[in-house]
């Protein structure tokens, strides 16, 4: 049996992958999605529980909006539960009078990292904007790294 090699194609170039990408569309059954972390390295599927998806639906946020939160967050903070992540993008930013960037509301999740899978454990929308918390200490992350390869 041979090896397959995809190709993932972005705005600027074309790259060889291991893995192809699943996308999960509106029409038919679709598959997992794949979320890219830089930070945390290895693409791995992301698994929903239904407390997430609860959140979600009562704060009115798609998974492709979660998915963007995750992909590219503002912040990164050590979540609240035990061996949990926090992350944070806001909502929309505007520019201040003296070019400092200001936002009313935050969009929060919180994963679970594991070797094989990223599970989101709640997601939520803070109306207003939160202090600086503890960020993830350098240790964690890369130790999440070494789980990722």
């Amino acid at each position: 049996m041979t090896d397959k090699i995809y190709a993932r194609h972005t705005k600027n170039k074309t790259t060889q992958v291991d893995e192809p990408r699943f996308h999960r569309h509106s029409r038919g059954g679709g598959n997992l999605c794949d979320v890219n972390m830089e930070i945390f390295g290895k693409i791995k599927p992301l698994k929903w529980t239904s407390h997430a998806k609860m959140k979600m639906n009562f704060y009115r946020l798609s998974e492709g909006r979660v998915r963007r939160v995750l992909h590219s967050p503002r912040r990164i903070e050590e979540g609240i539960a035990e061996d949990t992540i926090a992350m944070m993008q806001p909502v929309s930013m505007t520019k201040t009078t003296k070019g400092a960037e200001d936002w009313n509301q935050e969009i929060w999740v919180m994963i679970v990292e594991t070797p094989s899978e990223r599970r989101v454990i709640s997601a939520w929308r803070y109306p207003g904007k939160t202090k600086v918390g503890e960020p993830l200490p350098a240790e964690i992350l890369q130790e999440m790294r070494t789980i990722s390869h």
